[in-house]
Formats: C-alpha cells, sequence, structure tokens
C-alpha cells in the first residue's frame, strides 16, 4: 500500500524521500495514516486513510479510504474516494473522477472478483446462440454486484455508439460492458427480455444489479441513440459521464467485507485479552495509579468513538438518500437530456413502435422491405393468426428479406455465400429448404397457393414458436431470380404435416 501512494506521487513529479517514514515525507496540506494489525500468522488486516488537495482546486479535499484483509484463503479490498471542502467557498467542486490506477492493476492480474463474478477492464461479446445464457446467467444473476452496461450496434452504420475497450477500461471496477454482436442478437435479448427491457439500434442501457424481466423499464435507463448523439453535441463525452454517474453508487453501497470484519474481530479480541493481562498485572504490581490514568483515557477514547460511530451513522443514512437521488437522476438524464421530441420511433423498440398482431408485422415488413412480395394467401393466413409474438414474425420477415437479397445479389457476383441453413441460423431462426416427402405428398395442397393467376407449390419455409399448431407460425417464402422479388405464400398457423395429431 505504501508503494502505491508513493507511486501516485512521483507520477505528479513529487517524489517522496525514500529515507524518511511516510507520513513524514508528504507535501503540506497532505495528510495519512495507515495502520496494520496482524491477530494470526494467516490473518492481516490494513486500513489506510490519506487525504491529499484537489488537482487544479486547493480549496477541496480528496479523502481515500482502502482496507486490505487478507488470510489463507484469499484477500479483499474495499476502496473509497469522496471529496469535500477544506474552507468555505461558495462553488461548486471542480474535479475529474478516474478509477484509481490500483484498481486497474489488481484486475489486470486476473485475479479480482466480486460476488463471485470476475472483474475484468475489457468488453464482452454476447453472440446470438448466447443470449438466454446472458439474460439467465448474467443479467439475472443474484449475486452480480456491478451493473451491466450494454452496447449495440447501429442499424446503419453497424457502429457501436462508444469506443467499447476505452468504455471497458474507464469503467473497470465500476460496471461490467457488454456487447451485443449484431442487431439479431439485439432482437433474441428482446424475445428474452422483452421489448421495453431491450437495447437497440446503437443505443445503451445500464442493468442494474437485481434485474428481473418484470422490472419497470425506467428502472434501468436506456440511452438511445438519438440520446447519445445529443449528448455529443452538447460535448459531453459518454464515457466520461458514465463513470461520474456509477461512482457515487458504488462508492454509496460500500460495506465492510466478511473477512475484514472476521479479522478485526480478532484484532478486538486480542487485544482485550492483553489488556486484561496488563491490568492484571498491574494490580499484582501495586500500579494503580497508572491504571486509573490509562482507564481515564480509554473512557475518553470511547466517548470519541461513540461521537464518531453516531456521525457516520448519520453519513450513512445521508448515503442512502443520496443513492437513491442520484439513481434517479441518472434515469432521468439518461431518459430525457437532449430530447427535442416527444415522441421518438427509436425509443420504443428495435424496430420501432409496438406490433400487435401477425397481420401487422407481415404489413410492416411488406413497407419496409421492398423485395419481399406478400401475396393474398399470406395476408388472409397472418390474419387468421393470434401468435403471442408478431415482434417475432416481423423480425423473421426482416430476415427473409435480408437474405433473399443476398442470393440475389450472389446470382451477379458469385461471390460464395454459404448454406442458407447458416444464415438464419446466425440470425436465430431455424430454416427448412423444404417439408418431408410425406407432408409434401399428404399435405401438398394446403401449401399451394395462388396470385394473379399464378399457382405455386411453396417449400421454403421457418417455423417460429413451439407447442401446438395454434402456437406456431410458419413462413412459406421463394426466391424468384426473374423477377429480383422474395415471394411471401403464406405467414399463419402451422400448416398440416405428417404425424400431427388429429
Amino acid at each position: 500500500m505504501e508503494a502505491w501512494v508513493r507511486g501516485w506521487y512521483e507520477r505528479r513529479a513529487v517524489p517522496l524521500p525514500r529515507d524518511s517514514p511516510l507520513d513524514r515525507s508528504l507535501p503540506s496540506g497532505h495528510y495519512i495514516a495507515i495502520n496494520e494489525d496482524k491477530p494470526s500468522n494467516a490473518d492481516i488486516l490494513v486500513e489506510l486513510l490519506w487525504q491529499y488537495p484537489a488537482d487544479g482546486d486547493r480549496t477541496a479535499l480528496w479523502t481515500t479510504r482502502a482496507t486490505i484483509a487478507s488470510d489463507d484463503s484469499g484477500a479483499d479490498l474495499s476502496l473509497s474516494l469522496s471529496i469535500a471542502s477544506a474552507e468555505f467557498i461558495a462553488r461548486p467542486f471542480r474535479y475529474d473522477l478516474f478509477v484509481p490506477r490500483v484498481i486497474r492493476e489488481i484486475v489486470r492480474s486476473g485475479r479480482a472478483s466480486l460476488g463471485g463474478r470476475p472483474i475484468v477492464d475489457s468488453p464482452r461479446t454476447v453472440s446470438i446462440g448466447k443470449v438466454s445464457a446472458f439474460a439467465e446467467s448474467d443479467l439475472g444473476d443474484p449475486n452480480r454486484r456491478l451493473p451491466i452496461v450494454v452496447l449495440t450496434r447501429g442499424n446503419a452504420s453497424d457502429a457501436y455508439p462508444c469506443e467499447p475497450i476505452r468504455l471497458a477500461s474507464e469503467l473497470c471496477g465500476l460496471a461490467e460492458v457488454w456487447l451485443l454482436s449484431d442487431r439479431w442478437t439485439t432482437y433474441e435479448l428482446t424475445n428474452a427480455v422483452g421489448n421495453r427491457l431491450s437495447c437497440f439500434d446503437g443505443g445503451l442501457r445500464t442493468y442494474w444489479p437485481g434485474f428481473r424481466a418484470s422490472d419497470d423499464p425506467f428502472s434501468h435507463p436506456l440511452m438511445t441513440s438519438g440520446r447519445l448523439e445529443n449528448l455529443r453535441k452538447h460535448g459531453i463525452d459518454v464515457d466520461r459521464y458514465l463513470v461520474r454517474a456509477l461512482a457515487p453508487v458504488g462508492a454509496m453501497r460500500l460495506s465492510e467485507s466478511e473477512r475484514s470484519r472476521r479479522i478485526k474481530a480478532m484484532g478486538a479480541e486480542r487485544r482485550r485479552a492483553d489488556a486484561i493481562v496488563a491490568v492484571q498485572q498491574g494490580i499484582a504490581e501495586g500500579k494503580v495509579k497508572e491504571l486509573e490514568d490509562q482507564l481515564l483515557q480509554a473512557w475518553e477514547k470511547v466517548d470519541r468513538l461513540d461521537a464518531a460511530l453516531a456521525a457516520e451513522r448519520e453519513r450513512a443514512e445521508s448515503a442512502e438518500e443520496e443513492l437513491d437521488v442520484v439513481r434517479q437522476n441518472f434515469a432521468l438524464v439518461a431518459s430525457t437530456l437532449g430530447s427535442d421530441r416527444e415522441d421518438q420511433p427509436d425509443e420504443v423498440g428495435p424496430i420501432g413502435q409496438q406490433i400487435q398482431s401477425v397481420g401487422e408485422a407481415l404489413e410492416r415488413a411488406g413497407r419496409d422491405h421492398p423485395v419481399l412480395r406478400i401475396w393474398e394467401s399470406a395476408r388472409q393466413s397472418a390474419d387468421d393468426s393470434h401468435f403471442a409474438r408478431p415482434l417475432q414474425v416481423r423480425q423473421a420477415l426482416e430476415a427473409i428479406a435480408e437474405i433473399g437479397e443476398l442470393v440475389l445479389d450472389q446470382q451477379k457476383t458469385k461471390r460464395p455465400l454459404g448454406a442458407l441453413e447458416t444464415l438464419f441460423e446466425e440470425r436465430g431462426f431455424q430454416y427448412a429448404a423444404s417439408d418431408s416427402q410425406t407432408t409434401a405428398t399428404m399435405f401438398g395442397k394446403d401449401r399451394t397457393f395462388t396470385e394473379d393467376g399464378r399457382k405455386y407449390l411453396f417449400k421454403k419455409h421457418l417455423t417460429l414458436g413451439g407447442g401446438d399448431r395454434q402456437n406456431c407460425v410458419q413462413i412459406y417464402f421463394e426466391i424468384d431470380a426473374q423477377t429480383k422479388c422474395v415471394d411471401v405464400g403464406y405467414c399463419g398457423v402451422h400448416l398440416p404435416y405428417d404425424g400431427m395429431r388429429s
């Protein structure tokens, strides 16, 4: 710990003399106290209190409190920073906040964890096949102690709203940074946590510990791409904004570890035993006056400690109130800063407003993707469907349109494209090139549709949902190289098939 402090001064071109105790080497206005307790060969407790003026503002005083508790099974570190006035002056604090260097060094050792989860200074990526596990084991982890900040790529730019590696480094020890690999992963997250709690199209969302899919969406602040752009227009760096927003939350909830409490209790018990022995020895040697003086000093110390404890309790209660204010303000600013429109379509969901029915999903897809040619048979089947997740139908149609365009373009460029099964799987859908031969023979007429006098047997399809036929949607389509269109012939209840229950 002493080496950390000396290094801090050296980086500021204020090297401290090595031949002098640390507490006597500091510049004027700086103060430090380091106490070490070793109640056993294996147990060590080191506590530091360090105060120094803020850079560029001598009227403000930074206070660092750090505790290291170590035993045979590991070590705990708690560290908090606070700022207060060294003298009265009526102006706001001027300071910038960074994660302490010592935290970064510990994290880079690869041995740091909190609540059983590793602390890292780099972003982690979620692919479409890992979304369910991410939602359950990471967002929903009951032992998670840090917020998760999720970044998504912009649909048009295919870029994240800020530099992920830099953001993860800035938030080291304050939050976990996760990246959704593409918009299809975004759609899958929407399916996992719901439209209102998802993150999409170049946006950023902070998921606090204790996340549940039933939470109020305003409890987990969403910053859409439009609002992030407004932050930048106001000259606000997103990374710095998040550090300043998340650091106070962590500091106000900092508490002593179980290991630290245990070692402190061991040290107190050892000192109590030593004191009893000293008193007994003093009585035996007739040093009653000296014992009385020591008792008076102890009473005075207890009075000071009681007063300090009462002050700390009051500070803790005030901090809890401030914590609620910080979180509310963070959510408020995240949701309103720079918003110059009452209704921003990109803030409702990954592809705009809520979709209420399969029929609406089909019409929206046809309007948004001109390559799709929607047959009347598809519209009729969609209107008859009561599938509970119409947004997923809209996403499936978007995948069909995108892959259809790739196939049509490949016929001109001749570039390798890969199997359609793989392309759809990368977007979260299960594709079938055709039905089984038995199904085609028995129920081919159910898959044959007519449009403008043209009669066609559709084979390619996606199946969404599960359980009985009513809880499924099938989308039958074909890619027409002559017209450069993707024909959608059916979009409704699962069609009859071989082996179905009567």
